[in-house]
């Protein structure tokens, strides 16, 4: 929390925490004393899926919470397939030669007009 507090660079909107055992309960509230009233204030623990859908829109959650989007093994699977991507370097210009073009490739010329 600390991390994400002085260190993070982005603002964090909301934390929530679903079905969290109850220890995670003691540790928040301990946390309380130590935590910016701010960040403390956009952490949020649900206990079920309707307090869930209370704070987010049931189509932005994944169907495994209840919600309208795909699964998060589909999610995962997606970014699994983005990973593989790649670039084919034989689409890629070849760089131009120094007498083409308006003068060479990669480097200034001095102009000296009279």
């Amino acid at each position: 929390m600390l991390v994400s507090e002085k260190v993070w660079g982005s603002r964090i909107k909301e934390f929530h925490i679903i079905n969290h055992s109850p220890a995670i309960d003691a540790i928040l509230t301990v946390a309380k004393g130590i935590l910016n009233k701010k960040l403390y204030n956009r952490i949020f623990l649900h206990h079920t899926y309707d307090s869930l859908l209370e704070k987010i829109p049931k189509d932005l959650l994944p169907s495994d919470f209840c919600g309208d989007q795909k699964s998060i093994k589909e999610l995962i699977d997606g970014f699994d397939e983005l990973q593989k991507l790649k670039v084919d370097e034989k689409l890629r210009p070849e760089p131009l030669n120094n007498s083409e073009v308006l003068g060479y490739y990669g480097s200034f010329k001095k102009l000296d007009v009279d």
